[in-house]
């Protein structure tokens, strides 16, 4: 894995999908994810790009 991380341009699989989700409020709503859930960001920690 650090092999990977450090060697390839992509991301690994799991970060491509997992990562990004977490920054979508959209996700968040739709899913109804919450504190304490795996997935859960609080809104301070969200990536905006745009």
């Amino acid at each position: 894995m650090r092999s990977l991380t450090s060697g390839d341009v992509h991301s690994l699989g799991e970060n491509r999908v997992n990562v990004t989700l977490r920054n979508l409020t959209p996700f968040f709503e739709a899913f109804g994810i919450k504190k304490g859930d795996k997935m859960y960001r609080p809104a301070e920690e969200l990536v905006v790009i745009w």
